[in-house]
């Protein structure tokens, strides 16, 4: 029974000292970060080779024409767009070439009444209902 008193005694004491448990206790809370952290990194490069593939996979969806356009939703409106800003700049460079006396002022009207039907067509696709749907 002696032997039994000296190990509780002395090897027993180790487990039961606050200071020993508190040591464990931080020990196991780094392991346990240190997993965490490990498990996040792990997991956010995994989430970037998948981000990465899914742009590539877009980029030959879009193709060149893509680029500029953009994709398959929103193609019809880019292309709009660009066909209103491309009247706009084309009606403001003819204006500016023929116009050069207070007669010309007939043929710029001429060259406005041919381009604003065609901006103003392009502006009502732009904002009209594509549903059908009528409201109220």
């Amino acid at each position: 029974m002696a032997g039994e008193n000296t190990y509780n005694q002395t090897s027993g004491n180790n487990y039961n000292n606050p200071e020993h448990s508190l040591k464990h206790s931080k020990l196991k809370q780094t392991h346990e970060k240190n997993i965490l952290t490990e498990t996040n990194k792990h997991e956010l490069e995994i989430l970037d080779k998948k981000n990465q593939h899914n742009l590539e996979i877009k980029k030959k969806e879009l193709g060149w024409f893509g680029i500029f356009f953009g994709g398959k939703e929103l193609i019809s409106l880019n292309i709009s767009g660009m066909l209103i800003i491309f009247l706009i700049l084309t009606g403001l460079i003819l204006s500016c070439i023929i116009y050069n006396e207070p007669k010309d002022l007939d043929n710029v009207v001429k060259v406005w009444g041919i381009i604003t039907p065609i901006i103003t067509l392009t502006l009502g696709y732009i904002f009209g209902n594509k549903n059908g749907n009528n409201v109220g």
